[in-house]
């Protein structure tokens, strides 16, 4: 290999570790954060007529399950 060649794969070998370490990171937000907990059913909807058709939605955007 060349020497261009060895620093290429020693940067993209970098960079791969340091996405490995984010994507470690994120999910430890999420398991901290726990966000598997949102319910869906808490969200007040109501039925409504588009031109479309049929479907629902909510005005209570205040609703914490919403975030």
């Amino acid at each position: 290999m060349t020497e261009k060649e060895d620093t290429a794969i020693i940067a993209l070998l970098e960079f791969l570790d340091a996405v490995e370490d984010g994507a470690s990171a994120a999910k430890q937000r999420i398991k901290e954060a726990k966000l598997l907990d949102w319910d869906p059913d808490k969200i007040k909807w109501e039925e409504a007529q588009g031109s479309s058709g049929q479907y629902q939605r909510s005005e209570d955007f205040n609703n914490p399950e919403f975030k």
